[in-house]
């Protein structure tokens, strides 16, 4: 306020309240303090310095927090959200394990120069663990409209559900669940069939929730002695499913899986017990979606060991079709390079192996697959398997196996 506003307004209040004293104050010998005028200062470099520095952190971290959101994606521990999503995936196991089970056993040949002295597993336990990669194969990776309701063409069951997936040769399968349900105040109680080609199968599936009708049990039958029975044992730590197979009556070991995703990339970790031995995998597709990779760890009286497989699927012109590669790397005691551990006792190997160098001389044998799951000969450019292609092993711990995928076939289970 100004000192001549100041003295407008005091003059105009003593004016009122006292005229008579009024005339005799000198106003002018009022002191009044000064205001001090307030200095605007330049910017100066240094705050310049400052703003701009304050700027790029800011910066600097917004994109290092949307670079670690995509490299290190939320896993959800749920990705069967609806009915017809985990519907779904236990009539796609059950059907791909039926097709698994079915009339040819498997063709089990460790590769020359394998180290079958030190494995890690015995053939009876890769035979079940090949058995569930065949309905891995099926289950696992793309999540994105797997599963679709659609317009039932069969007028006993007023549901259809297609399930579209794609197998390691890039050959798209298609299978359908017809099926009809019906709600009672204790479960909902479904009943149909599963079609693939023209392979079809009973299923009895039931839910004891309600509220999302998510089936707790699901039972695929060709007859009595042979079924495959998928349970919903899935809580708040997970999506998690028991399988039990009966085969002309013999029941097989109990296999549990839970399912994860990642950027809707289907994920599986199993557990599996054969002989009193526990048996833990991790199985994911690979990033070409063309085979497998798989961390394990074994646990038998006290006795772990850990490493990891890598699945191929390749073709072996001698047996005319397509077969599941394994190479199984232990990693037990494996702390420095080119390490060869004596053997110990408790089957404890070398970790280190030696794989053969592909070369431009021999890198046209691996090419993509042929046009057909199971030709009747080899095509064009199609990888062929064969016990030359394997004589490069020479040193180290791993060993590998060569295990045929079950032939797919529409008929009952039976004993070999």
């Amino acid at each position: 306020m100004k000192r001549r506003d100041l003295y407008q307004r005091i003059e105009t209040a003593v004016d009122k309240a006292i005229p008579d004293v009024f005339s005799k104050i000198d106003l002018q010998s009022i002191p009044l303090p000064e205001r001090p005028e307030s200095i605007r200062t330049k910017p100066s470099w240094q705050q310049a310095l400052r703003y701009s520095v304050s700027f790029l952190v800011l910066v600097g971290v917004l994109f290092l927090g949307f670079q670690l959101a995509f490299m290190f994606p939320q896993t959800q521990t749920h990705p069967l959200e609806t009915e017809t999503d985990i519907l779904g995936f236990q009539a796609l196991s059950a059907i791909a394990l039926v097709d698994s089970d079915a009339l040819e056993e498997l063709s089990y040949q460790p590769l020359l120069f394998a180290f079958d002295s030190t494995t890690d597993f015995t053939e009876a336990e890769l035979d079940t663990i090949n058995d569930y990669l065949n309905m891995l194969e099926m289950a696992l990776g793309n999540q994105e409209s797997a599963f679709e309701l659609i317009d039932s063409d069969r007028t006993e069951y007023p549901v259809c559900l297609r399930i579209r997936r794609t197998d390691l040769l890039k050959q798209t399968h298609e299978i359908k669940v017809y099926y009809q349900q019906e709600t009672t105040d204790a479960e909902i109680i479904y009943q149909g069939v599963v079609t693939e080609m023209e392979a079809e199968y009973a299923f009895s599936a039931s839910s004891q929730d309600l509220t999302t009708h998510q089936p707790s049990f699901f039972r695929l039958q060709i007859d009595p002695l042979n079924t495959v029975t998928i349970t919903d044992n899935s809580d708040e730590t997970g999506q998690k499913f028991i399988f039990q197979t009966l085969r002309s009556g013999s029941e097989s070991a109990t296999v549990e899986i839970a399912l994860t995703a990642t950027k809707n990339q289907l994920r599986a970790s199993m557990k599996l017990n054969i002989l009193n031995k526990q048996i833990a995998l991790k199985v994911e597709k690979n990033q070409e979606n063309n085979g497998f990779n798989v961390e394990y760890e074994t646990e038998k009286n006290s006795e772990m060991h850990k490493g990891n497989m890598d699945i191929q699927v390749t073709y072996d012109e001698v047996a005319n079709r397509y077969q599941y590669h394994y190479t199984i790397r232990n990693r037990q005691g494996n702390t420095q390079p080119d390490y060869h551990g004596n053997r110990k006792k408790g089957r404890q190997t070398t970790t280190t192996e030696s794989i053969p160098t592909t070369t431009e001389s021999d890198s046209s044998s691996v090419t993509s697959p042929p046009s057909t799951r199971e030709p009747s000969s080899p095509g064009p450019g199609t990888s062929q398997t064969s016990q030359t292609e394997h004589s490069g092993h020479a040193s180290g711990s791993g060993f590998g196996f060569v295990i045929q995928p079950r032939a797919r076939c529409a008929f009952p289970l039976s004993d070999q």
